[in-house]
């Protein structure tokens, strides 16, 4: 008798056995493809959140002889209740001044992607004759998006 007919007679003495090793193995596979499957779905709603979220950049925008602050969303989703708030006092048009909030826009309920607000300031050379000395000033942006409940909340340098 070959090696081979001895082992097949071997595995069907013993069926039942091999049966549970075959089962058992089945179960290992599926048990590895459902947490592939888990972590798969995690990095995607991780990579979705990252990808689908408004991104606000905020700078000072010269334009012609005026200077602008502009605000933009740079991202892919709506920006929802956008609020800046400046570290230093910024001084502009008929002697007002940027302290926290920007006067007269409060909070901007709604900013669509790749769209953006401009803010006239002043004329650019009395704009930079009256805040020569600010330095580098930096503003806070918090904004909501739609597919999340969390506040988004950054530091922008604004030079």
């Amino acid at each position: 008798m070959a090696d081979w007919d001895k082992l097949i007679v071997w595995f069907n003495s013993n069926e039942g056995f091999m049966m549970a090793i075959l089962t058992f193995a089945i179960f290992i596979v599926t048990t590895v493809q459902v947490l592939l499957v888990r972590y798969s779905n995690k990095l995607a709603r991780e990579t979705m959140a990252k990808t689908l979220r408004p991104y606000v950049a905020v700078d000072l925008y010269p334009e012609n002889s005026l200077i602008h602050l502009r605000i933009k969303n740079t991202g892919s989703a709506p920006a929802i209740d956008t609020s800046i708030l400046f570290d230093k006092d910024v001084n502009i048009r008929n002697d007002s001044v940027l302290k926290n909030e920007i006067p007269s826009l409060g909070k901007i309920s709604l900013i669509l992607p790749g769209e953006g607000i401009k803010f006239f300031l002043d004329e650019r050379v009395k704009f930079m004759n009256k805040n020569k000395d600010i330095g580098i000033l930096t503003a806070k942006v918090s904004y909501k998006g739609p597919f999340s409940p969390e506040t988004y909340e950054e530091s922008i340098r604004i030079d």
